[in-house]
């Protein structure tokens, strides 16, 4: 056995399109699997004269053929160079192509007919040529395609019609031309930084904003949401956020008489610490939407004290909200989502469930529980299609502070070192994150294809990696001076 033999090993391909970007690196990546490859170009002898020199300096075999793949009589003589070099032909990749974004107003005939002639017509002229070149063993047929033909990203409508009639044109000569031997497939590519896209003045950052975000636009389109405690803050935010960007929106409140409108979001009435309310609540969504694709926890109060000076009541009640109130919801919209097997939980966690929390403690605790049941529940459902996420903000300009409750019983002993933190609390709130950061946080979470289980937010990044990284005996150190507590006795 040779255990030398390349994949491609006694191939023909012909690129086109192959002077530079993906086409040049696809015809560089066949010569190193050992196929003889023909570099086609429409224009640049020179960058096709590279692709060839650094093939044959490798050791492969390539030769360079001009053709405009939009001409059928230069479509025929790329072929019948190609036989004149290597006496056969094997494999085509139609990857020629070219692009231009302007909005639908900007749009000309000249641009529809040459972005159509060299991305659809192009494609057609090569594959008919090709299939006279094939043998009776057949063929491999591969069509450069984008995931703009799904994602169909603005002002990009004439390119993003020419990438849809590629899809198109490869399914149907699949079954057309499977018969004969002959496999035609597309490969659809996301964010590619070529040089002909930094050439028209497109950086990685536009690229990028232009088919994430297209995507995650796709991912939260028409999905059900339902979102507690979207009265103010974090929720009302992450309400709007999300109804912006093609959702369905249900927001809970306590109080629908007291509530503010939110646009294109529908109010509910639920107490999170109230089982009938929680189920009556979701019956009512399941009603009208008919699903819940993702679930956003949200609602939830802190309560400053020391622990010692924190009742069981008190402790009981912020759990009640906090902790339970999670618990009640999701397992109130879980069953529908293993039905549908589908489904996003988020829940509003905090920094503070990572880290401690001196006379803010019982909200810690919550949040702690909350972290540890998230992580387990992230498991137990993911085989359903359901997955669970965290978002941990640190301080956020909201309306917990001055909603904060404080527990009755107040132990002098505890006095000063109490006032500093909540002074040094109250300061970080007022310059903390707003509020819609954490939502596109939320946003992020939501849509993203494979979820994290963490989500920190503005400094919470920071804090993350410290508490990770950092040993605990200097970020012991590093956490009491911040919070000016007192020295150990």
């Amino acid at each position: 056995m040779n255990t030398n033999t390349k994949k491609l090993d006694g191939k023909v391909a012909v690129v086109t399109g192959a002077s530079k970007g993906i086409g040049a690196e696809i015809a560089k990546q066949f010569a190193a699997e050992g196929a003889a490859v023909v570099v086609n170009y429409a224009s640049s002898k020179q960058d096709a004269d590279r692709v060839v020199d650094e093939i044959t300096k490798r050791g492969g075999k390539a030769v360079a053929v001009q053709a405009n793949v939009a001409r059928k009589a230069e479509v025929e003589r790329l072929f019948s160079a190609t036989k004149q070099a290597f006496g056969k032909l094997d494999i085509l990749v139609n990857n020629a192509g070219v692009y231009e974004f302007v909005p639908l107003e900007e749009v000309t005939e000249k641009q529809f007919h040459r972005l159509f002639d060299v991305n659809v017509l192009g494609m057609l002229l090569a594959t008919q040529e090709a299939l006279k070149h094939f043998n009776s063993d057949g063929g491999s047929i591969i069509n450069i395609g984008s995931l703009a033909s799904s994602l169909t990203p603005p002002t990009a409508v004439v390119y993003n019609a020419t990438k849809g009639a590629v899809d198109a044109i490869t399914r149907t000569l699949a079954k057309e031309l499977g018969p004969r031997k002959i496999r035609v497939n597309s490969i659809n590519p996301g964010m590619v930084i070529t040089e002909g896209a930094i050439a028209g003045g497109y950086t990685e950052g536009d690229m990028r904003k232009m088919f994430e975000g297209q995507g995650r636009k796709l991912m939260i389109e028409n999905k059900v949401v339902l979102i507690t405690g979207v009265s103010s803050g974090i929720g009302r935010q992450t309400a709007q956020l999300l109804a912006e960007s093609g959702a369905r929106i249900f927001g809970t409140v306590r109080d629908l008489g007291r509530a503010n409108p939110i646009a294109k979001v529908e109010l509910i009435l639920m107490d999170v610490t109230d089982d009938k309310s929680v189920e009556d609540a979701v019956k009512s969504v399941l009603e009208n939407a008919g699903r819940i694709d993702i679930l956003i926890n949200n609602a939830g109060y802190s309560i400053a004290g020391g622990l010692e000076e924190t009742s069981i009541e008190e402790a009981r009640q912020l759990f009640d909200t906090n902790f339970f109130g999670v618990l009640r919801v999701t397992q109130a919209v879980l069953p529908s989502m293993r039905r549908h097997g589908y489904g996003r939980i988020v829940n509003i966690s905090s920094m503070l469930g990572v880290l401690p929390g001196p006379y803010r403690g019982m909200y810690v605790a919550s949040k702690h529980a909350l972290e540890g049941y998230t992580k387990t529940l992230d498991h137990e459902v993911r085989t359903f299609g359901i997955r669970a996420a965290l978002v941990e903000p640190v301080y956020t300009k909201t309306k917990i502070s001055a909603n904060e409750r404080t527990v009755q019983t107040a132990i002098p002993a505890y006095a000063d070192q109490k006032q500093r933190v909540t002074e040094i609390i109250e300061k970080e709130i007022a310059n903390g994150d707003d509020p819609h950061a954490v939502a596109e946080v939320v946003y992020y979470a939501v849509t993203a294809k494979s979820p994290r289980l963490h989500y920190p937010v503005g400094q919470g990044v920071m804090l993350s990696r410290l508490h990770r990284f950092v040993p605990p005996r200097i970020f012991d150190s590093v956490f009491r001076k911040r919070f000016q507590l007192d020295k150990a006795a």
